[in-house]
């Protein structure tokens, strides 16, 4: 009985270790002591997941629960104000440093206007932020409460990497499948406000975090492009240009980028010991990683029930190296080796969408038709040759890659403002894959292997039903 008892208290003591919760209170001030009203505290876990946020009261308080053995850092925001990180546990007041170029433009007295709260999160008004004017989207968005922008652009709703973004209550393709060029090529003196959707919301048909951006109508048109480029001579070199039209019903979107990194006479030793002897390799490697980014897509609206949505997307790494290699064995003359390669891999994908939505509600998708192909190559050459033997070169080549075609149908049925069937069906979906390798010896011109392989699979239907 006594060990049954014990082993209960270890349990409990256990799991309370586990389980336990941290109670976070502090003040936010300015750097003249002075409280910061409507400051919005996040609170972070070591895998940078969300875990309570809150805003601050006119005294600049705060108070919010975590789990205290995830809880790692807090980041604090507000309009006027450089955002602010710090790990956890505080030892005394947050204090905000003002960003000056957002002082001269805004009365920060009156930000508590800016942000208002809605049943599915929150509402941020841009209309009267004159220092906005200047800015792209993307910039703008750094404002926004519960969404962060780091300096490659990539953002983050509710402390989430996965999320949507829609346009005027519809889902925005185009700035989904190519967020950061498309939202910096749009002006943010165009936005009205932004909803940051935390909470399921049936308007958007889904429950994750969602950006929607809220403009006039028609107010986005026009052109805009973007070119980019720099270089060292390492050799190191990027280069970027984007295309975004616009024109009431049609969006059209182009960018590219490319990546260069390369290395010469790079040094690379080896030793290799065995029972039988000991080889000591020197070499110096030449090489060039190119990376090719393309994206294309358009988006068509024949009438305010029916759209159809297209894009085409492509990374492709092609890869070049020469290596030069010197063999030293003890008591054997000295031998060269020379190896060159070059590999191309990556990842092709094209979509075509077909959106219907409701008569009664344009902005929620009725019936949605996909279908979707992509293609990764996996193409290799490698040649071994022998400078100093006058040997036959060894090559090995592969040529092959995946290709998977996909077919999908859902149909939305509303029951209320807060529930709805979603059935969905993956009708047809074919994976082939198809590898040819060729190992070929020079010196005997003898082929040893030919390898294929095809696969097919089906994917299968789906019911949801969300709340």
């Amino acid at each position: 009985m006594k060990r049954t008892i014990c082993l209960i208290l270890s349990l409990t003591s256990i799991l309370i270790g586990f389980g336990q919760s941290l109670s976070l209170k502090g003040r936010i001030v300015d750097r003249g002591n002075n409280p910061v009203a409507d400051a919005y505290v996040m609170v972070f876990s070591r895998d940078t997941s969300l875990l309570a946020s809150c805003f601050t009261d006119f005294a600049g308080e705060f108070s919010l629960v975590a789990d205290s053995s995830l809880s790692k850092t807090i980041r604090v925001s507000c309009l006027g104000y450089e955002t602010v990180w710090q790990s956890l546990p505080l030892t005394g007041s947050i204090v905000m440093a003002g960003d000056s170029r957002i002082l001269s433009g805004v009365d920060v007295t009156g930000k508590r206007s800016y942000t208002k709260r809605i049943d599915s999160g929150f509402e941020y008004d841009f209309s009267t932020l004159d220092f906005v004017q200047e800015q792209n989207i993307l910039q703008a968005l750094q404002l926004v409460p519960f969404v962060d922008v780091n300096s490659d652009g990539e953002i983050r709703v509710n402390g989430k990497k996965q999320y949507e973004i829609y346009l005027n209550g519809r889902r925005f393709d185009i700035g989904v499948s190519n967020t950061v060029q498309v939202l910096q090529s749009l002006e943010a003196k165009n936005v009205k406000k932004i909803e940051v959707v935390t909470e399921p919301d049936i308007r958007f048909n889904n429950s994750g975090p969602i950006i929607n951006i809220i403009t006039s109508k028609n107010a986005l048109d026009g052109v805009y492009l973007n070119v980019s480029a720099n270089g060292e001579t390492v050799p190191n070199a990027k280069a970027g240009t984007s295309f975004l039209a616009k024109k009431e019903r049609v969006d059209l979107s182009f960018a590219y980028n490319y990546d260069l990194h390369g290395q010469r006479d790079q040094p690379i030793f080896q030793s290799i010991t065995t029972k039988e002897k000991s080889s000591i390799f020197d070499g110096k490697g030449d090489g060039d990683w190119h990376t090719h980014i393309l994206s294309a897509m358009a988006s068509i609206e024949a009438d305010t029930l029916n759209m159809i949505y297209a894009d085409f997307h492509a990374k492709i790494n092609v890869n070049n190296y020469c290596t030069d290699w010197i063999e030293r064995v003890e008591g054997e003359a000295e031998s060269l080796r020379q190896n060159k390669g070059k590999d191309t891999e990556g990842t092709l994908e094209a979509n075509l969408i077909y959106r219907n939505y409701f008569p009664y509600d344009k902005t929620q998708e009725n019936i949605m038709v996909g279908y979707r192909f992509t293609y990764n190559p996996d193409k290799r050459d490698y040649t071994l040759l022998y400078p100093s033997e006058g040997l036959s070169p060894v090559r090995e080549k592969t040529d092959g890659g995946l290709y998977e075609h996909t077919l999908n149908l859902q149909k939305n049925l509303p029951f209320s403002d807060k529930q709805e069937l979603s059935v969905g069906r993956g009708l047809y979906n074919v994976r082939r894959t198809l590898t040819l390798l060729i190992t070929r010896d020079c010196r005997t011109s003898k082929a040893l292997r030919i390898h294929t392989l095809a696969i097919l699979a089906f994917s299968n239907g789906s019911l949801r039903r969300q709340t």
